[in-house]
């Protein structure tokens, strides 16, 4: 096609949508709700339409300033821009609105009722994991208490005072002496030992 006419053609859509985005839609919405509401009188309809439409060319052209738009033209990309920055806004407080009020509205169809065998059947686990909570506390008590007693029986076998931990580490080669003489005689550390004496 030819460049002029391609041209021609994105104007006349660019000019049509923005005909139906800033008075067509606005206007038979507000048209539709009102006959809806006052049982069809068609005047006070028309004048509602006629009236809510400065009201809505007003809010796009302030939701246009939240972009930066303080241009008063009435170019087609301005025009678009601010409709757009409005649509958006809308859509979002929709979706927002829809996806907290349905879930809300429509939550008794996924509730199922509960019956009482049910109840019982969780009463019993929790009960269970309670009791089973309470043993292995049990269990955790009993090996800290021997621990504790393992630790008091070793702490008294070793000597306090500087004599005694002299003996013992002098003792140990002479144990260890009389196992090997032991070993070597045939007989018990304590007849190797009367042996040597």
């Amino acid at each position: 096609l030819d460049p002029g006419v391609r041209n021609f053609a994105w104007k006349v859509d660019h000019w049509t949508l923005i005909w139906l985005a800033y008075v067509v839609l606005p206007s038979s919405f507000v048209w539709t709700s009102v006959r809806s509401i006052i049982n069809g009188s068609t005047k006070l309809a028309f004048a509602s339409a006629m009236l809510s439409l400065p009201l809505f060319w007003y809010a796009v052209y302030v939701s246009g300033t939240l972009i930066h738009i303080d241009s008063i033209s009435l170019s087609a990309d301005l025009l678009m821009a601010r409709i757009g920055v409005l649509g958006v806004t809308v859509v979002g407080v929709l979706s927002g609105f829809g996806a907290v009020n349905f879930p809300f509205q429509s939550m008794h169809s996924f509730l199922r009722p509960v019956t009482q065998q049910q109840v019982a059947d969780v009463e019993q686990r929790l009960l269970r994991t309670l009791r089973m909570i309470a043993m292995k506390k049990r269990q955790d008590l009993t090996l800290k208490q021997e621990e504790f007693r393992l630790a008091a029986v070793k702490r008294a076998e070793q000597p306090s005072s500087l004599v005694g931990k002299v003996a013992k580490f002098v003792q140990g080669p002479f144990a260890a002496w009389e196992a090997l003489a032991s070993v070597v005689g045939g007989g018990s550390p304590s007849a190797s030992r009367k042996q040597l004496s």
